[in-house]
């Protein structure tokens, strides 16, 4: 494990364990909307990044607040780590852990089990249920260990009802899981409520992977040669060159560079289109709502969650609908400004990020 980032600063309180691959995804999101407030809750927090090399600058650079503990990706999971990894926790005089993962949190049990002063947490993203066929025997044991192990674990907190509902059926108490939905920081948007445009810039904001549907986006878009419309794809991940290979044959669609400020991002854009496949809760859907642009998302997870009556729902795998509704969108501005000022309404009230720290620190002082 890395020391450069360590120092001799006072104990910590709380260690967050993360895995990240792309500072573009949602869980980079969520801690920069929660470590500031577990902070300001008087918590001395330690943040440790399971991450490839290349990314540390940049998560350092966007987090410049908060001590970070940095894991080389390929060598979590080798044994020889874990011991280190303990006398990282014990010398952080650790008396909470959130993990933010449920196959990464099977890594944590032994020390739970160890040291009953330290309450680990476990937070569920999303439900692992939806993967790929080779990795459902995986995903299978995973949940097993979970049922067989939960005493271990003080609390699953789950960001969506879905998720949660998903537990349940692995055989996880119900008392020992609390829905905390997703929040945001607030932020200065226009406040403009576009209707009756005449072309529609369209996205799609997120990993390029089969669960998350960016394929859908691009036979979404080879409908809509007919239609005033341009669609951009933000992103990157393991479906990226093929993605970049389809995108240079079509001429209503690109790809942009993936943009560390979210503003800018939805400030080019009038729909975000969410075509998962599984989910949790997205933050993009928050980050839309919170930039006053419309989310026309999948019916997939925890999505409905959040778009009844403040976005356009869809069933998965269906990109002719997606055509449809773009297509009512172009025609039908008032239906789109009263979903705009539902979204905006939900951010407002429910949304946001001292929301969510506040139910997170109060679930720590029950410990």
């Amino acid at each position: 494990m890395d020391s450069t980032t360590m120092n001799n600063r006072a104990p910590h309180q709380t260690v967050v364990v993360v895995r990240l691959l792309s500072i573009q995804g949602g869980y980079f999101a969520y801690l920069r909307a929660l470590l500031p407030e577990l902070q300001r809750g008087g918590h001395d927090v330690l943040l440790v990044v399971i991450t490839t090399k290349n990314l540390r600058p940049a998560i350092q650079g966007l987090l410049p607040s908060i001590q970070v503990r940095f894991v080389d990706e390929p060598s979590f999971h080798n044994a020889y780590l874990q011991p280190c990894l303990f006398r990282l926790l014990q010398s952080a005089h650790t008396r909470y852990i959130l993990v933010n993962d449920l196959y990464e949190s099977l890594f944590f049990f032994s020390y739970a089990s160890l040291y009953r002063k330290t309450a680990l947490y476990v937070v569920v993203h999303s439900t692992l249920r939806d993967m790929p066929g080779s990795r459902k025997f995986t995903v299978a044991i995973i949940y097993t260990l979970h049922r067989l192990l939960q005493s271990l674990v003080a609390m699953y907190i789950s960001v969506s009802s879905y998720c949660a509902e998903n537990l349940i059926s692995a055989g996880i108490q119900h008392a020992r899981i609390v829905v905390v939905p997703n929040g945001l920081p607030p932020v200065q948007v226009e406040r403009v409520l576009r209707s009756g445009r005449n072309n529609l810039s369209v996205g799609y904001v997120g990993r390029f992977s089969h669960e998350k549907g960016p394929d859908i986006f691009l036979k979404t878009a080879a409908l809509c040669l007919d239609l005033p419309v341009t669609f951009t794809l933000f992103g990157t991940g393991p479906l990226g060159e093929q993605i970049r290979e389809q995108v240079r044959d079509m001429s209503n669609c690109q790809i942009e560079p993936t943009l560390n400020d979210a503003g800018e991002i939805y400030s080019r854009l009038d729909v975000l289109i969410i075509p998962s496949r599984s989910e949790g809760q997205p933050y993009a859907v928050l980050e839309a709502f919170q930039n006053n642009v419309l989310v026309i998302g999948s019916t997939a997870g925890g999505l409905p969650e959040l778009l009844q009556g403040r976005g356009i729902m869809i069933e998965p795998n269906t990109p002719e609908r997606y055509r449809n509704a773009l297509q009512h969108v172009l025609e039908n501005g008032q239906d789109v400004s009263v979903m705009k000022e539902a979204a905006l309404t939900y951010m407002q009230r429910d949304g946001g990020a001292m929301r969510m720290g506040k139910a997170y620190l109060n679930l720590l002082k029950k410990s």
